[in-house]
């Protein structure tokens, strides 16, 4: 009747050791790690803020009811879809073709 408790104990124990183990990761190999930092990446750095432009308060409002009547006389938010698909797919046009 003893037994039996420290039996179970041991095979609890020993279990949760082979599961620990099992979910350990395997070594990564020297050629898999990441890379150092670059020591001249600082000088590339760009802040996301370089260009940003502040709110300018100085700029005069519009009435919003005309605002939308312009964008719907030039045709909606699709025309301006168009000119931006326009404008994309120039730019991503390589330099050696040119039709």
């Amino acid at each position: 009747m003893f037994r039996m408790p420290i039996f179970l104990f041991v095979l609890l124990s020993s279990l949760t050791v082979a599961i620990a183990r099992a979910q350990t990761a395997p070594p990564v190999k020297a050629e898999l790690q990441p890379k150092p930092p670059v020591a001249d990446r600082a000088s590339t750095f760009h802040s996301t803020f370089d260009n940003y432009k502040r709110f300018d308060a100085e700029l005069p409002l519009s009435d919003w009811r005309k605002v939308n009547e312009t964008v719907h006389d030039r045709g909606g938010w699709r025309a301006y879809a168009r000119e931006s698909a326009k404008a994309n797919a120039a730019a991503a046009k390589p330099a050696g073709e040119s039709k």
